[in-house]
């Protein structure tokens, strides 16, 4: 049909263009004009051409991204299910390997970030409430002396607050990280990320939080005593009610803390003010 078109067109548009003057040339100067605008015409064709092709790959490659991002979701999905059934087996080492598979999908899928970290700060509350009312939990009266490290006798809660503390800050995680009311005696989190953290009422006695990023955290009416914080970033925390005795504050950054002395528990905790705020 392209050639057809050629042929026939060729013609008629040096007829068009020469008008009268198309009648007074010469056969070898006809010929020419009709071949010269044959060529013409096929160039155009040609480009017209690639520029098709050139869409129609744009499209393909489209397509398959698309098709790429929608395996890869569903792959996230799977191993996220997989990751939650594990989080409830009875056995230790399968919930290990659920709480640092969950790990690794934060790592590949930042869009997840938010809901792993509420699933695992669920998982902490679940798994270490305060006051302690689980079997095998060591009661609350019991003196911190014959408490064991937490990764001792919990090492899944440790797990899971490891994870939460070495989370990667980007994207920026939507909300606070909610570890209100859990039983951390003994936890260690050097180094830890709990920026904005919410730690009201959770007991954190003679817990490890040397250099912890714990800035613009809510921790009121927790319990601090011995507890490490030497070089613990804590500016604009909320320590309304918190029990600090013995606590090692060494070099802690304590620029716009609130200090507050204790109130009932009762009564809610102050929301600290944005960093960077009065």
């Amino acid at each position: 049909m392209i050639l057809a078109c050629v042929l026939v067109i060729s013609p008629w548009l040096v007829r068009w263009e020469l008008g009268a003057q198309a009648r007074t040339l010469s056969p070898a100067d006809k010929a020419k004009a009709i071949n010269d605008d044959r060529a013409t015409l096929l160039q155009g064709i040609g480009g017209a051409v690639i520029l098709l092709g050139a869409y129609f790959t744009y499209r393909q490659l489209q397509t398959g991204r698309e098709q790429l991002q929608i395996a890869q979701q569903g792959q996230v999905t799977e191993r996220f299910t997989r990751a939650i059934d594990q989080l409830g087996h009875p056995e230790l080492d399968v919930r290990l390997g659920g709480i640092y598979a969950l790990e690794r999908i934060a790592n590949d899928s930042p869009n997840d970030r938010t809901t792993i970290a509420e699933v695992l700060t669920a998982f902490v509350r679940g798994h270490a409430p305060w006051p302690s009312r689980l079997p095998g939990q060591y009661r609350a009266d019991a003196p911190i002396e014959q408490v064991p490290e937490l990764p001792a006798r919990a090492p899944d809660v440790q797990a899971a607050l490891t994870v939460l503390a070495r989370r990667q800050p980007l994207p920026k995680l939507r909300g606070r990280l909610d570890l209100e009311a859990s039983d951390l005696r003994k936890a260690r989190l050097e180094d830890a990320n709990l920026q904005d953290a919410s730690l009201a009422k959770a007991n954190l006695q003679e817990a490890i939080l040397d250099a912890a990023d714990l800035q613009g955290a809510i921790l009121c009416n927790v319990n601090l005593q011995g507890a490490v914080l030497a070089d613990a970033k804590l500016q604009q925390a909320s320590f309304d009610g918190a029990k600090l005795q013995g606590a090692h504050l060494e070099r802690a950054q304590l620029q716009g803390a609130r200090l507050v002395r204790p109130t009932p528990a009762s009564t809610p905790c102050r929301r600290p003010a944005p960093r960077g705020g009065p």
